[in-house]
C-alpha cells in the first residue's frame, strides 16, 4: 500500500514535470507569435499555458499529504528538484517576456508623444483615438 501510494506520488510528479516542460515550449511559441506580432496565436497560446498551469495545480492539491509524507525519499527528492529547475526557467522566461512587453508598450508610448508633439493641436493623437473609440 505504501509503495503503490510513493509509486503513484512519482508518476504525479512525472506527469507535473511534463507539464511544466510543455508550458516551457509554449512559451516560446508565445514569444515568437508576439514578435511577429501574430496576436492570435498568441491569445491561443496564453489560454493554452493557462489550462496547462490548471492541471498543475489541479495534481498538486490531491499530492500534498503523500509528497510530506515521501519529501525524503531519493527518488521524489530527484524529481521535485528537477521541477524546481523548470520552475525556475519558466520564471526566468515570465520576467524576460514581461520586460519584453513592457519595452514594447514604452516603445508605442514614445511614438505616439511623438506623433501628437507633430501634430497640429486641433487634430491629435487622442482625438483620433476618441474617434475610434
Amino acid at each position: 500500500m505504501l509503495q503503490d501510494k510513493k509509486e503513484e506520488l512519482v508518476s504525479n510528479l512525472n506527469t507535473i514535470y511534463a507539464l511544466l516542460m510543455k508550458i516551457l515550449i509554449i512559451e516560446e511559441h508565445e514569444n515568437e507569435a508576439l514578435r511577429i506580432e501574430d496576436y492570435d496565436n498568441f491569445y491561443e497560446y496564453i489560454q493554452h499555458e493557462g489550462s496547462i498551469m490548471n492541471e498543475v495545480k489541479s495534481i498538486m492539491s490531491g499530492i500534498v499529504p503523500d509528497l510530506m509524507y515521501h519529501k525524503d525519499d531519493p527518488e521524489v527528492k530527484s524529481i521535485l528538484s528537477s521541477i524546481e529547475e523548470l520552475n525556475e526557467k519558466i520564471l526566468e522566461k515570465n520576467i524576460d517576456f514581461q520586460n519584453d512587453v513592457k519595452g514594447r508598450i514604452d516603445s508605442i508610448k514614445r511614438k505616439l508623444t511623438s506623433l501628437n508633439n507633430y501634430m497640429p493641436s486641433s487634430l491629435n493623437v487622442s482625438t483620433i483615438l476618441n474617434i475610434r473609440a
